[in-house]
């Protein structure tokens, strides 16, 4: 009887209880242990403010440890302990056949899919099942029919926002399509792995095929078809074989290869977006990309209290790491592996095993915690909690589970064993728990846990069962997998699946957002040439290809964040960079359009070498170097020889029109069948009463009006002798075409080098001929001119 019970531990909070604030459901024992910090996100006119960091007032700290402490004490044996517990579910629990599922999967009508699965010795035991809402089958397929020789047994279906179905029998390389129990289609793919399609953000099926193409089908069938229609077919890298794994994102694919070593990012009209650089790790598995296609990575470093945990992220629409934030507390031993769960709003949550810390020192160094740690979009902590890994008897955390859902909120499932004086000597526990962590407070926590009282009949708890970290959520619904039984369970086949009713929980995140996000039609790729200057080389905004900053030798400044390499990674822009497409050059004047350089960057061709009559896109800026407008800026602003070199400039601008029409003409004859793209000079200055402008590197100069009003009256005779000289050659051949960036709605309004968030570098003093230029944020700006322009 009660003897048989000994160190259960337990929450004394009966269901509706509150803890700031919020209902807590009865008992479980890992729902929280300690609070560690607390940020704050507000809502403003309808929008999401960036969560910031602030400081808990000490007194209200304490008091809510205070609280925390007194619910997580045990209860004596054999009282609250010893009853049976279970949450409340939508409907009784189902039998399964299998002992881990390989993938369940749930849709947006409230319906969870268990993949066909296998028994011990490897024999299909389990159909694939769909339940609906109410628990009632909706879909059952039978395992020993045959699809093209293979036994139907789709062991990773994926669903689309219909809740129709899509997978590979396992072993086969057909694609099938179900409503529910109807085969709508089929499709050959010729590759036999089992690795899964994928939903896109348009609602199409996506997967690799033995020809190492990305293959995009549409869902159903047109009147009179007997297959799908094909939407997609690229290359892309990896093979098949070589463990290929795709994800998908509102505005594209990842394709993985290599077991996740590797990817490259495909929109969805079949532009490739470009590959992180390989500096940038990655893990095989769950890689953690939100519904942007942000890739959040870790980065352990060091050993033992030394080690340190760091949590990046890459942007496919940067091409780079937009941030890196440690993560871990300091002075604690860690443990591999930790996880990542991004989070809506761009965000991150990460979940790490390591030693208890208390005042900075740690007190137990066998005492571990599970942390919780969460990061906004700028990479921010906005919010970390820790719970136990173990209670007060010793009784270790066996497994873990855990997903995000769409309002953010982080679902943790786990189970560990609990001991007893008498055989069975052991009995499993299982907690569910639900989790707002920015607002650091638990916002659900249930046990599943059986008879331990042999009095009372049989001895038996509920173990988790889990196919790998994620925990199976869908609409108001955590889905937890249990084997009931006890000791060490090996034996017990008492599998069943049930459905935790959690009011308010969501589909899980990313995918609830991907196959929601009904994403517009993209343009088909085209072939992309990028001339000209600095203003389209990126010079002044930083990260170069190093072989362009080389002094005496190669100065174009090529950077990453420049305009062209802008529109390369924008999947709604038709901009396809061709392989040494990118050959705009800082200095570059007229000439070396259609000639070789003199003088500098002597390794350089002349630009239009790169054109064809495959090109179908160029863009230029050209014309500011011809008449000296960097030493009008540079002479104004400082006030020296300002008059000279605007007269200077004036009377270059005199001749400039026979030399563009020449280089526009020349682009046309080169390049028969491509659109061009003649972009003006943003407004760098603008007349206004401001004197006084800072540079990046916070140096104050003055901007009398009267040099502005100069440099305004060069930088407009510039900008209209380009849109007249296009304009002229617009007649003749109606291909190109003048993109002004200086209109009243420009992008670039509101941020010429004197405003308060400038678009422009002012003076910097380590390098000045980045001095002046548009900045990342011009470049995205330049970026933003364009795609306005083409969507117009």
């Amino acid at each position: 009887m009660l003897n048989d019970v000994i160190n259960i531990a337990a929450l004394s909070v009966k269901r509706g209880d509150q803890l700031g604030g919020c209902a807590i459901g009865a008992a479980t024992l890992f729902f929280f242990a300690s609070v560690r910090s607390q940020s704050d996100t507000t809502k403003k006119d309808g929008e999401t403010q960036v969560r910031q960091p602030r400081t808990r007032h000490p007194a209200i700290a304490a008091l809510l440890l205070a609280l925390v402490a007194s619910l997580l004490t045990f209860t004596s044996a054999g009282v609250a302990s010893a009853a049976e517990s279970m949450p409340e579910r939508h409907y009784p629990a189902v039998s399964l056949k299998a002992k881990w599922i390989e993938q369940m999967t749930t849709s947006p009508q409230g319906a969870v899919t268990v993949g066909c699965d296998y028994n011990s010795s490897y024999v299909p035991n389990q159909d694939l099942v769909t339940y609906g809402p109410t628990g009632s089958i909706t879909r059952q397929l039978d395992r020993t029919a045959q699809i093209t020789g293979k036994a139907n047994c789709i062991i990773r279906p994926v669903v689309d926002k219909n809740g129709d179905l899509y997978g590979k029998p396992d072993g086969g390389s057909t694609l099938l399509a179900y409503s529910g129990n109807t085969l709508k289609w089929q499709y050959q793919t010729g590759c036999a792995t089992s690795s899964p399609p994928v939903v896109g953000g348009n609602g199409n099926i996506y997967f690799v095929d033995n020809n190492q193409h990305l293959i995009g089908l549409k869902p159903e069938l047109a009147p009179g078809q007997t297959a799908p229609t094909k939407v997609l077919d690229i290359p892309v890298k990896g093979t098949c074989s070589s463990g290929n794994r795709l994800f998908a994102y509102v505005d594209g694919i990842v394709s993985t290869w290599n077991y996740g070593e590797r990817i490259q990012y495909v929109s969805y009209g079949g532009k490739l977006l470009g590959e992180p650089p390989t500096s940038v790790p990655f893990a095989s598995g769950d890689t953690p990309f939100d519904a942007q296609g942000r890739l959040f990575f870790p980065t352990y470093t060091g050993t033992g209290v030394n080690a340190s945990i760091k949590v990046s992220v890459y942007d496919p629409r940067l091409g780079k790491v937009a941030w890196t934030t440690t993560v871990s507390e300091p002075g604690a031993e860690k443990r591999y592996p930790f996880f990542l769960h991004p989070t809506p709003g761009g965000g991150v949550i990460v979940t790490s095993e390591e030693q208890k810390v208390v005042n900075g020192t740690v007190p137990n160094s066998n005492e571990y915690i599970t942390a919780v740690t969460e990061l906004n979009v700028n990479g921010q902590k906005v919010g970390s909690m820790e719970f136990p890994n173990k209670d007060s008897a010793g009784n270790l955390v066996k497994a873990s589970t855990y997903a995000v859902d769409m309002t953010g909120k982080l679902v943790v499932t786990r189970y560990w064993m609990v001991q007893r004086t008498s055989s069975p000597y052991q009995v499993p526990v299982t907690s569910i728990g639900v989790i707002d962590v920015d607002a650091e407070v638990v916002e659900y926590a249930e046990e599943m846990r059986g008879n331990f009282d042999s009095s009372q009949g049989p001895v038996y708890g509920y173990r988790l069962e889990s196919q790998g970290t994620k925990a199976v959520i869908g609409p108001n619904t955590v889905y937890v997998n249990t084997n009931t039984c006890s000791d060490n369970c090996t034996t017990a086949t008492d599998f069943k699946l049930h459905a935790v009713k959690v009011q308010g929980l969501g589909m899980d995140y990313p995918r609830g957002e991907v196959l929601n996000a009904n994403t517009p039609a993209q343009p088909a790729p085209k072939k992309y040439v990028a001339l000209g200057d600095s203003y389209s080389s990126g010079q002044g905004a930083g990260n170069y290809d190093p072989s362009t900053v080389v002094p005496n030798n190669n100065t174009c400044y090529r950077s990453a964040n420049a305009y062209p390499q802008a529109l390369n990674r924008d999947p709604h822009s038709p901009f396809q960079l061709e392989p040494n497409g990118f050959v705009a050059c800082g200095g570059a004047e007229t000439p070396v359009i259609e000639n070789s350089w003199s003088g500098t960057n002597l390794d350089e061709d002349p630009q239009g070498q790169v054109l064809s009559n495959a090109t179908e896109l160029v863009t230029i800026t050209i014309g500011g170097n011809d008449i000296g407008f960097g030493d009008v800026i540079k002479g104004c602003f400082a006030i020296v020889n300002c008059q000279s070199s605007v007269d200077d400039a004036l009377a270059d601008i005199g001749t400039l029109a026979p030399k563009l029409d020449a280089v526009y003409r020349h682009i046309l004859t080169e390049a028969p069948n491509a659109e061009v793209y003649v972009l003006g000079y943003p407004p760098i200055v603008v007349e206004d009463e401001n004197n006084l402008c800072l540079s990046t590197s916070q140096i104050g100069y003055p901007a009398i009006l009267a040099n502005k009003t100069k440099m305004r009256t060069v930088l407009d005779e510039l900008n209209t002798t380009i849109s007249t000289t296009v304009g002229n050659v617009h007649d003749d051949d109606p291909s190109i075409h003048y993109v002004d960036a200086d209109e009243v709605d420009s992008p670039f309004s509101g941020h010429d080098v004197c405003a308060g968030e400038p678009f422009f570098n002012g003076l910097i003093t380590q390098d000045t001929t980045e001095s002046f230029h548009p900045s990342e944020k011009g470049q995205r700006a330049f970026a933003d001119v364009m795609t306005q322009y083409m969507g117009n």
